[in-house]
């Protein structure tokens, strides 16, 4: 019974680590901030239906009331009624449909690009968690090792071979690293934390290889979110400056009307009738002109928006280069020489040719190597959260 407590209570106490994978599908389902520019391309289904439909037409009705002085008798009449319908001409409707559901396309393109921009961050942070994880892992190896050698300086003031400075340098080396550790379980917490801001749930803990690195390639700029979000509202706006030329020409309302007869009450004379607007003095002149600058500015925007990612790729591209190249030689030459040089130390300071202090600075030299590997990987992971903006996960 105590066994299947124990189990029971170890199993509750397993705090579940989410991958990658599992936190950004997650974040696209339940992230507030990628619900809100759903909404508002659901938004736009509103134009599309408004630019479908047909002015509502006008009626009119008139009522009399009718007395008779010979007879005495007097009645409430319909006096007049007409009936009329504005008439889309022109194109007007068809150019406000296409431009409608143009906006719609340019929207989902906007969509996509600020779901990229989420994936870099969730990727940033979910990379940066576990930097600070590895850092943990490296920092408890140290505490370790430091409890090993300061229980052995113990021994040895006993035995009267060291002086007890160096035991009080020791038990102040592993101090310092408890409190360090401790700092770094709460940057764990905090990045854990704005990670699940962005996600939209809890997440508590998260798994991943942090040496793991995903290849900065050539991106088809032209492909990108951002430039067809400009170039979908471009064609859109084509199509509104086609509407205002169309409103701009003669507006025809038809209509039918009844009238009852002045004389022989009760008789009625119907009609047909057509109005039109005379466009004289403007020809939506301001309107088309607001337009054809709008889009000015957003062609542009791509002009800036490709120089940008074209320098942004090549920097990232050099930086990515660089910091893999270091962190090759971190790992084939830095890390095993100072590994080496920790193993002569510890033997050369137990042999007591080499005083505590000597010994403390190699043993430094050896966890900085290991920390300054765990930074280069997590800033080569963060290049890449860099270029999902542009380029989107791959």
């Amino acid at each position: 019974m105590f066994r299947i407590l124990l189990i029971f209570v170890l199993i509750a106490g397993v705090v579940y680590a989410e991958t990658l994978e599992e936190v950004i599908n997650t974040a696209l389902i339940e992230s507030p901030f990628l619900k809100s520019y759903g909404y508002q391309v659901k938004a736009v289904e509103g134009e599309i239906k408004r630019a479908k439909s047909f002015q509502n037409p006008t009626v009119n009705i008139g009522f009399g009331r009718v007395y008779s002085q010979i007879e005495g008798e007097s009645g409430f009449n319909i006096t007049s009624f007409s009936f009329r319908q504005p008439l889309r001409l022109w194109g007007e409707r068809k150019y406000a449909i296409h431009s409608a559901k143009l906006k719609k396309i340019a929207l989902d393109n906007f969509y996509n690009l600020q779901k990229n921009i989420l994936i870099s961050n969730l990727y940033s942070l979910f990379y940066s968690s576990l930097a600070i994880k590895e850092r943990i892992k490296v920092k408890q190896q140290e505490i370790s090792t430091l409890k090993e050698l300061y229980d052995f300086l113990q021994r040895s003031y006993q035995l009267g071979e060291i002086i007890q400075l160096d035991v009080f340098r020791a038990e102040k080396e592993l101090s310092l690293a408890q409190v360090e550790l401790e700092k770094l379980k709460a940057q764990l917490k905090t990045s854990l934390n704005t990670l699940s801001s962005f996600v939209g749930k809890n997440i508590e803990n998260v798994e991943g290889n942090l040496y793991q690195f995903k290849d900065i390639k050539e991106v088809q700029i032209e492909k990108t979110p951002e430039i067809l979000y400009y170039q979908t509202l471009i064609k859109s706006i084509d199509q509104q400056i086609k509407r205002q030329k169309a409103l701009s020409k003669p507006r025809i309302t038809v209509g039918i009307g009844a009238d009852e007869d002045e004389v022989d009450l009760g008789k009625y004379d119907f009609g047909f009738s057509v109005s039109s607007t005379i466009p004289v003095f403007y020809r939506n002149q301001g309107e088309i002109i607001q337009l054809v600058n709008q889009k000015n500015v957003l062609l542009a925007k791509i002009n800036q928006t490709k120089l940008n990612y074209k320098a942004q790729i090549d920097s990232l591209s050099s930086q990515e280069l660089i910091l893999k190249s270091q962190l090759k030689k971190v790992d084939t030459q830095l890390i095993p020489a100072v590994s080496k040089a920790l193993r002569i130390g510890e033997k050369s300071f137990k042999l007591r040719t080499i005083t505590f202090f000597e010994f403390s600075n190699i043993r430094k030299q050896y966890y900085d190597s290991l920390y300054y590997r765990i930074q280069l990987a997590e800033d080569i992971q963060k290049l890449y959260g860099e270029y999902i903006k542009i380029g989107g996960l791959r």
